[in-house]
């Protein structure tokens, strides 16, 4: 037996953690599916919050694809040249596998005031041709948008700043973001969730509903109650999905539902 700061249990770790990522990546399904993904440099206002302000977003980073994923660390970035310096977050593939939605914030220095950012930023949505031949803009104007994903009906839900006004702890110009429809091309933009506090992560059910995270912070106090919740495709009906009466964890993030099944994975997260 080892004494617990013997260097020979890294040995032993290093070891196990190698057996394992060799039996996942093992899959012959794994190895012809590149995985894409952004890399993100967190923005100088890191909060569970504020991290969706372009405001307070830092350059550097963009959507990256690795095509022998578990054989070779040997990336390629998508849509290179084609962004001016700034900050990606949250890419979703379109159903047909064609297409990747992703938020965008154009930065081309890290803000200096830590507090107030730099006022003009915004993360706005785009569509990327998985080949990266082609960017089109879907969304503008002085509103974060982000967080996209693609309806059954081909209609895009998102989370944008477009309800106006601001959550209840914060100082003026935390502008709450909720639940937001538009058509595929961008058009007929219009908010479906005017909940007074943030919503994040729509993602589609098996059975068509979309599940997401919403801040209910009504009537109560406010750190506790960051769980899963389930609305229509048109934005009605919400109603609480887990959790809403759950202290810890504190926050369910990042839902997914698993196919074939009634269950759905998330992140189990701090309010801060």
């Amino acid at each position: 037996q080892w004494p617990e700061e013997d260097e020979r249990w890294e040995g032993v770790w290093r070891k196990l953690h190698e057996a394992r990522r060799q039996i996942v990546f093992g899959n012959p399904k794994l190895s012809t599916v590149p995985l894409f993904f952004v890399k993100h440099v967190p923005g100088v206002f890191s909060h569970q919050l504020t991290q969706y302000y372009g405001r307070y977003a830092r350059p550097g980073g963009g959507v990256f694809v690795l095509d022998q994923p578990g054989t070779s660390m040997q990336l390629r970035q998508l849509a290179e040249g084609a962004f001016p310096q700034g900050s990606f977050i949250q890419p979703e593939l379109s159903a047909d596998g064609k297409r990747i939605l992703v938020a965008y914030c154009a930065v081309d220095q890290p803000p200096q005031d830590t507090l107030q950012g730099v006022q003009g930023r915004y993360y706005h949505l785009y569509e990327i041709a998985v080949d990266g031949s082609s960017v089109r803009q879907l969304t503008d104007g002085d509103f974060n948008d982000f967080a996209p994903r693609e309806l059954p009906n081909g209609q895009i839900m998102f989370v944008s700043t477009r309800r106006g006004g601001w959550h209840r702890c914060g100082t003026i110009g935390c502008e709450v973001y909720t639940l937001t429809l538009m058509n595929p091309d961008g058009s007929d933009i219009r908010t479906v969730s005017y909940h007074e506090t943030q919503e994040w992560d729509p993602a589609v059910l098996n059975d068509g509903r979309v599940i997401y995270t919403r801040w209910d912070y009504v009537d109560r106090s406010a750190v506790h109650y960051q769980q899963l919740w389930t609305v229509r495709p048109d934005g009605s009906g919400p109603v609480a999905y887990y959790g809403n009466n759950t202290l810890n964890p504190v926050g369910v993030w990042e839902p997914r539902a698993i196919p074939n099944s009634y269950a759905v994975m998330a992140t189990a997260a701090p309010h801060h």
